[in-house]
């Protein structure tokens, strides 16, 4: 039995990592492959403390415990949930991985730290980076409809998001190797069939 592969959707809030997640599993499952669909934080016991914290209903902590939060909660989503499948040969699709704790957590701890406390994560197999203007994607955030906002869902945050983001993956150059950029402010439409493109590049071997 071949091994599944893991591949990771990131971007800013609003990017629409979310909507191209469910949209490539359904795709996935069509085509006959076992898919599971996954997210981070997770729902899990350390995953829903980390949300109560970004909606505001606990807290705040200190940066650097919420960075070690993500971290461990990122090593029970694998030990409980990823791993298992992969080894079964299920693909994964996780919305949000260790690029969102370099790009969201390392704007208030360092970076090469939140490096080190993740190191123990595999790396995916692909990533597939929604690039999105942060005015385009803070308009998205404020048309949703009876959606609590997020700690990290505010337009000057965004912004030094978006940047730690192009910067770890080389927008505007040529991206490290298993990450693939794609224009999220295409329709949804046509961002899904760049996502596509991407997940059969992984499968054939281009990637």
């Amino acid at each position: 039995m071949s091994l599944g592969r893991m591949i990771v959707l990131e971007g800013i809030g609003g990017a629409g990592t979310t909507t191209q997640l469910h949209r490539l599993g359904d795709w996935l499952s069509e085509q006959g492959q076992n898919t599971h669909l996954t997210w981070e934080p997770t729902d899990g016991l350390i995953g829903s403390q980390i949300r109560s914290l970004l909606r505001g209903t606990t807290g705040p902590v200190e940066p650097n415990v919420m960075a070690l939060l993500f971290a461990a909660d990122r090593l029970d989503h694998l030990a409980v949930e990823v791993e298992p499948r992969l080894k079964a040969g299920i693909h994964v699709l996780c919305d949000r991985y260790v690029g969102s704790s370099l790009a969201y957590q390392g704007m208030a701890s360092d970076i090469d730290w939140v490096r080190q406390i993740n190191s123990r994560a595999r790396t995916p197999d692909l990533t597939i980076y929604l690039d999105v203007r942060p005015g385009v994607a803070m308009e998205r955030i404020e048309v949703r409809d009876g959606e609590r906002r997020e700690l990290f869902e505010k337009r000057d945050l965004l912004e030094k998001i978006g940047a730690a983001y192009n910067s770890l993956y080389s927008v505007g150059g040529t991206p490290p190797r298993g990450v693939i950029v794609v224009d999220g402010e295409a329709s949804p439409d046509e961002v899904f069939e760049a996502c596509k493109k991407a997940v059969n590049g992984l499968f054939e071997g281009r990637s």
